[in-house]
């Protein structure tokens, strides 16, 4: 099979994300119209491009519930494969929010202090207090392991066929 573009398309309006590595995309996200179902828009994407993977949400759901009833069929525990899953959103989760940081005070921020805004009571800058800073990246952590774990614990609860089944 030859390679391919996925494009995971997400009910909402406007299109939320491309990931991908110099001029090669791999995955591309895509919110709908308040109303348009996913199946709708990837009836119509479908016909534009023969080498473009459409996934909808329901198919990517599937597509987890197989990997985690395989792991659990070659001998993976299901305490096993919800830590993977935690461990890898925390990672994720604090690298990302550690180089946004970064970003914002290495970059960002110096570039405003030289820019500033003009406002009719005169130039204003970024503060970053480092307390709300910390704050708000717990916040993020557990928000996102939070939304890892939820759907990580009803997998628990499958039977290894239907999680593979995906039924």
């Amino acid at each position: 099979m030859g390679s391919f573009l996925d494009i995971s398309i997400i009910d909402g309006p406007v299109v939320i994300g491309f990931v991908g590595v110099g001029d090669r995309g791999t995955v591309i996200y895509v919110k709908a119209d308040a109303g348009v179902s996913s199946s709708a828009l990837k009836d119509r994407l479908e016909p534009l491009r023969t080498d473009v993977r459409l996934q909808t949400p329901e198919q990517l759901t599937a597509a987890i519930q197989d990997q985690i009833g395989i792991e659990w069929a070659i001998g993976i525990t299901a305490t096993a494969t919800v830590g993977n899953y935690v461990i890898k959103t925390s990672v994720n989760a604090i690298v990302g929010t550690l180089v946004g940081l970064a970003v914002f005070v290495f970059s960002i921020t110096p570039f405003v202090e030289s820019h500033p805004f003009q406002f009719p009571n005169g130039p204003v800058t970024l503060a970053l207090d480092a307390q709300e800073a910390a704050r708000n990246m717990v916040v993020l952590v557990v928000v996102a392991v939070v939304s890892v774990l939820i759907p990580a614990l009803q997998a628990m609860r499958m039977k290894i066929l239907d999680a593979i089944w995906g039924t």
